[in-house]
């Protein structure tokens, strides 16, 4: 599926293993369907939003999110990086970035985050994004990079030989939005519903079905054992 090629992409082309997260299904057709990417990405649990919220969730995401602007600049910078050089194209940047969110209108405290575009001088199509502490600091922007480079490709995958380099910065301007969050009211505890669920591969199954925002814990099915099932392992996703 194209959609498990994408989460392969997110994650195991970024040195994440996707067995360490949770598939959080949304859209239209989008819980339809996520069991099967799960499956096969390697994915263990997915997350469906409670009563309609799946559905609109793209919707409300955009009417509620903060604003955000994105801005590149071009910027030739080569290891052992100049400190002043680094420290005044940093600057360029955030200055035109803050710019281009005052133009939308756009009121409240902006943050701002900046990244730098890296890789060794003989690498054309590979780049990674190092976050750019501030005031930028020439010698751990090469240190973070070296880190990076080594928890994505493994020890044996940096170079004494070929310098590292900068060639871009992106930076990533936003406000919040100001509106609140919906909560779901808290339900009366009532009598779950029993249905029968298929499960490809494991057949049909009944399971529970809970109506609303349940007031107590509960734990989803898994296919192949009915009714209520021991929690799974806690995962924090990352992103």
């Amino acid at each position: 599926m194209h959609a498990a090629t994408v989460i392969r992409q997110q994650t195991v082309e970024r040195g994440y293993d996707p067995r360490d997260f949770v598939l959080y299904a949304f859209g239209g057709a989008g819980p339809v369907h996520a069991f099967g990417y799960a499956a096969e990405s390697g994915v263990r649990e997915v997350v469906i939003p409670l009563g309609n919220g799946a559905s609109t969730l793209s919707a409300y995401g955009i009417a509620s999110g903060d604003v955000v602007l994105h801005r590149e600049l071009e910027r030739a910078l080569l290891a052992p990086f100049d400190g002043p050089a680094l420290e005044a194209a940093v600057a360029e940047l955030r200055d035109a970035a803050l710019a281009d969110l005052a133009a939308t209108g756009a009121a409240g405290d902006a943050h701002v985050e900046i990244d730098a575009l890296m890789r060794y001088r003989e690498q054309l199509m590979h780049s990674l994004e190092i976050p750019v502490s501030l005031p930028a600091d020439g010698v751990g922007l090469l240190a973070d990079f070296d880190e990076e480079y080594v928890r994505r490709y493994g020890d044996g995958g940096t170079s004494l030989s070929r310098p590292s380099r900068c060639f871009a910065l992106r930076a990533r301007v936003s406000v919040p939005a100001g509106i609140p969050l919906a909560r779901p009211e808290l339900s009366a505890s009532t009598k779950p519903a029993r249905t029968d669920v298929y499960w490809p591969g494991h057949g049909h199954d009944r399971h529970d079905v809970y109506r609303g925002a349940p007031q107590d814990t509960i734990t989803g099915p898994r296919p192949g054992r009915a009714g209520p099932t021991p929690p799974l392992p806690s995962r924090t996703g990352r992103r």
